[in-house]
């Protein structure tokens, strides 16, 4: 409780900024000035509170706050900002030139209908295989909204099911009351220096209807396909990649990267059979995106 006082506290000198309507994103690139993204562009504002000292403090409050490290010999801070919600990249000064730099992505909350994305006939497929339980990958580009069209399917799985998530960062809005969250710092900088092997070999044990994967990558790619190869239907997750066929690509990379043996055809044949759909989303412009969707099986 009392790092959670702390954290308010600190967190003072950037509420007027996180508090900004239509707020998509909050970037600091150097100590003194603070840029605000909205739909509109970016805000420029010096702001002299924001001094170093400020900053580097926030930071290491922030990692003492969620359990993580920051500081000379652990400059890279990637979490969930408590209060808000927001996913926060730091990087301290053994790692950027400036000294300190981060971004604070507001997602939104909001959760759209189906038809923000889909005509009849797709958005038909896509309930269809949530109640079915089928295995589904969101993918796309940095802001493309993969988080954002997550949470609006999440909100269609039945109530009645246990939902187990894995993030790096708490991003995911859970309608369901029966729900685990198990939380994995991407950096290495958390205290307890479990792997994603580890938590979800323990996901599995805990009894969940579905298992959601916040974000895909190369620790964790392969052993989430065993999973859901072991019959473990009903789970999603999201990856960076730039279409569906990409989205295999960037698999096969993962899984290769990770040091797994086999061809590229026997890997890509796993992956077909771990996976039902894949829903690739693109950003056009600042508020306009467009959503494609592919049945695998």
């Amino acid at each position: 409780m009392k790092t959670h006082i702390l954290m308010q506290r600190t967190l003072e000198p950037l509420e007027k900024y996180l508090n900004t309507k239509g707020l998509v994103e909050v970037i600091i690139n150097k100590p003194g000035e603070i840029i605000l993204e909205t739909k509109n562009g970016f805000k420029y504002i010096q702001d002299n509170s924001l001094t170093l000292e400020y900053l580097e403090g926030f930071a290491q409050q922030l990692a003492t706050t969620v359990n993580q490290k920051f500081g000379e010999y652990h400059p890279i801070l990637s979490c969930t900002l408590p209060i808000y919600n927001y996913r926060t990249q730091i990087m301290g000064k053994s790692v950027v030139d400036t000294n300190f730099a981060m971004a604070i992505r507001c997602a939104s909350a909001n959760i759209y209908p189906l038809e923000t994305w889909f005509d009849e006939k797709e958005i038909s497929i896509l309930k269809n295989a949530i109640l079915t339980k089928k295995n589904i990958l969101i993918a796309g580009g940095t802001s493309s909204g993969k988080t954002t069209f997550l949470n609006s399917i999440l909100s269609l799985v039945p109530h009645e099911e246990r939902i187990l998530t894995i993030e790096d960062a708490k991003e995911l809005e859970l309608p369901q009351p029966n729900v685990t969250r198990l939380l994995k710092s991407k950096m290495g900088t958390d205290i307890a220096k479990t792997t994603y092997a580890h938590l979800i070999n323990s996901a599995v044990r805990l009894r969940p209807d579905r298992i959601i994967l916040g974000e895909l990558d190369i620790d964790n790619t392969l052993p989430f396909l065993r999973v859901l190869n072991t019959g473990h239907g009903g789970s999603m997750a999201t990856l960076h990649a730039d279409s569906v066929d990409k989205s295999i690509e960037a698999l096969i990379m993962n899984i290769s990267l990770a040091g797994a043996g086999g061809n590229e055809r026997a890997i890509e044949k796993y992956i077909l059979n771990a996976l039902d759909i894949i829903v690739h989303l693109k950003r056009i412009d600042r508020v306009t995106y467009k959503a494609t969707l592919k049945e695998l099986n």
